[in-house]
């Protein structure tokens, strides 16, 4: 999205500094303009469906179906580009014992917005500027056989693959490095902005994969007992 007055910004990881909303912003070689980022629009969420009774006396039946759901997963300040240099600001004040700060007095006024002014402190709301919106494509395919009069037995095969999940890294993280007392110097832009410490970036990389098996035995109450039991066995890898 954009912001009435631009004013929002995200970061370049090829010069080390934030780029402002403008109608002409580049990050990285890419216009963006005032997104600060691409975006995609083919957000596409089918839905199908079957069912199919195999022997036409509703003992036997087939069902499955897919479907695919997105979804913009960021929230909270994490995912306002207006969180982040130079419109975030943040001012140290110390004191001595009673003697050079007094609330009656006021409190300094933060230094102001200044866009050339080098990027310092801590930031966690960057975008990789071709972040994309997560989606999951859900599968089934299960028989349901009807025994007697009163009970029924299903298999059932269920799937789900998600991507474009939402990570989150630090491109300043310093190296661990034996024998350095300060890591800020060892921060990946260090010499281009050494007083910018961690920057949290928002990236659609992460992945969910799940496979599962279901049964289920039962039999529908009748008098005055009845059935229920199931059982499921699967397999579930993410990286979220």
């Amino acid at each position: 999205w954009i912001e009435i007055d631009d004013r929002q910004s995200n970061f370049d990881p090829s010069t080390g500094r934030f780029v402002v909303a403008s109608p002409d912003a580049v990050i990285d070689g890419v216009k963006v303009g005032r997104y600060l980022q691409t975006y995609s629009k083919r957000d596409f969420g089918p839905r199908l469906g079957f069912a199919y009774d195999v022997r036409g006396d509703a003992r036997t039946i087939i069902r499955g179906g897919f479907g695919m759901f997105w979804n913009f997963t960021p929230g909270g300040t994490s995912s306002s580009k207006a969180q982040n240099p130079p419109f975030l600001q943040s001012t140290a004040l110390t004191t001595t014992f009673g003697t050079n700060l007094r609330l009656s007095e006021g409190l300094p006024p933060p230094p102001g917005v200044d866009p050339n002014r080098p990027p310092s402190g801590s930031t966690r709301s960057i975008f990789d500027i071709d972040f994309r919106d997560a989606y999951s494509q859900n599968w089934n395919f299960n028989i349901q056989q009807q025994f007697g009069t009163n009970y029924m037995a299903e298999i059932a095969y269920v799937g789900s693959r998600g991507r474009n999940m939402l990570l989150k890294d630090n491109p300043n993280q310093a190296p661990a490095t034996v024998g350095v007392t300060d890591p800020n110097i060892n921060r990946p832009y260090a010499q281009i902005s050494p007083a910018l410490r961690d920057i949290g970036r928002v990236a659609s990389t992460g992945t969910l994969d799940y496979h599962g098996l279901l049964t289920k035995f039962q039999r529908r109450f009748a008098d005055n007992f009845s059935v229920l039991t199931s059982y499921t066995w699967s397999k579930a890898i993410d990286l979220n």
